[in-house]
């Protein structure tokens, strides 16, 4: 899983296009969606500009959603 192969320091958004293969655009939605208040399955680690993650780690919330829909 490639948010999880960036350890503790997240993983950066060109990394998971690169990995997953799709456009930066539906990249970004799927983040944006997995990590609203409602799932909470993806925390995000900001940069200096509000609002704006540089890298992406997954909960354990995450991880048990993953698992537990056979995702991975």
């Amino acid at each position: 899983l490639t948010v999880e192969k960036g350890g503790e320091d997240g993983c950066s958004l060109p990394l998971l296009v690169q990995t997953v293969g799709i456009s930066e655009t539906k990249v970004r939605y799927y983040l944006d969606k997995l990590s609203d208040e409602k799932h909470e399955l993806l925390n995000w680690i900001g940069s200096m500009i509000p609002n704006v993650p540089v890298r992406y780690t997954l909960t354990s919330k995450g991880r048990a959603f993953l698992v537990e829909g056979n995702y991975i």
